[in-house]
């Protein structure tokens, strides 16, 4: 008797397995130019990190994979400029996050970043980094992507000026408030398949946001520093103008350790200490697009 109870409890898992609902990455249906301006988004964009003030986006065409987010943290935003930002793809929703671009690239120590701050205050902290010439200077040394688990033929190393022949592209650009914009396309081609076809509705990707430390700030583990739930953000009332994707309110956060909080099956991850020493990442598991 207790082998058909095993054997039916075995089947129930497996069913509640594969019946689970992910959400749908979104359908692109405005034709986006890769800029690092973001007025072809909806607004606001779909999901928020409410410690870094990082908002983002996934979507898909037939053809391309798009991603876009804002960042209104100085100390992100200057650790992406200089430590660069990775966006991975894992295609067998294992979290292998074999396929990826960073851009930009990024080289530059956490003795350069201090240079390019003001002075510390009397507790010891460096204050924001200037706004003005270093941004400009950063943006203008951003001139390449760098490729992993990409189709051989396409290399490692891809520039954007001049334009590169593999349809891969991305784009930073700050707007009015000093918010950084990202934007980048990808062809499925380029890691996938030429087009999407019906079945692909059903194709679940993990995708990937990641920032390393800079270099030679002596912390590179992903195990330091708080963890922090998020997921797509409801509504609720947003401060600023559209194509900024600053910093947006979205109720009181739960409780718990962080603030912490899981919707809709997206999790983000941030490391808390507000430095150049820490990882950021976020990870968020949906389902293709496709019409």
């Amino acid at each position: 008797m207790k082998k058909p109870v095993l054997f039916f409890l075995v089947v129930c898992f497996l069913i509640s397995c594969t019946n689970k609902i992910y959400n749908s990455s979104n359908w692109q249906t405005r034709k986006v130019t890769i800029d690092g301006k973001i007025s072809e988004w909806p607004n606001p964009l779909r999901f928020y990190d409410q410690e870094t003030g990082m908002n983002y986006s996934i979507s898909n065409d037939n053809y391309n994979l798009y991603f876009v987010c804002s960042v209104s943290n100085e100390f992100l935003l200057t650790k992406i400029l200089r430590s660069g930002l990775e966006f991975r793809i894992d295609t067998l929703g294992k979290k292998s996050f074999d396929v990826g671009i960073k851009y930009p690239i990024g080289n530059v120590s956490v003795t350069d970043i201090k240079s390019n701050m003001n002075p510390p205050s009397k507790e010891g902290y460096y204050l924001k980094p200037d706004r003005s010439a270093f941004k400009l200077k950063l943006l203008a040394e951003a001139t390449e992507i760098q490729l992993v688990g990409f189709k051989p033929y396409l290399g490692k190393i891809i520039t954007l000026s001049p334009q590169n022949n593999t349809g891969i592209s991305a784009s930073i650009d700050f707007d009015s408030r000093g918010i950084m914009n990202y934007e980048a396309l990808i062809p499925f081609s380029t890691f996938y398949r030429k087009e999407l076809t019906p079945s692909d509705s059903s194709t679940v990707f993990n995708f990937q946001i990641k920032v390393n430390p800079l270099p030679g700030s002596n912390n590179s583990s992903m195990g330091n520093g708080g963890m922090r739930g998020g997921g797509m953000r409801g509504g609720g009332m947003r401060g600023g103008a559209m194509g900024g994707g600053g910093m947006r309110g979205g109720g009181m956060r739960g409780g718990g350790m962080n603030g912490s909080r899981t919707e809709n099956n997206g999790e983000n991850g941030y490391q808390r200490n507000a430095d150049m020493r820490g990882i950021t990442k976020t990870t968020i598991k949906l389902k293709l697009a496709y019409r």
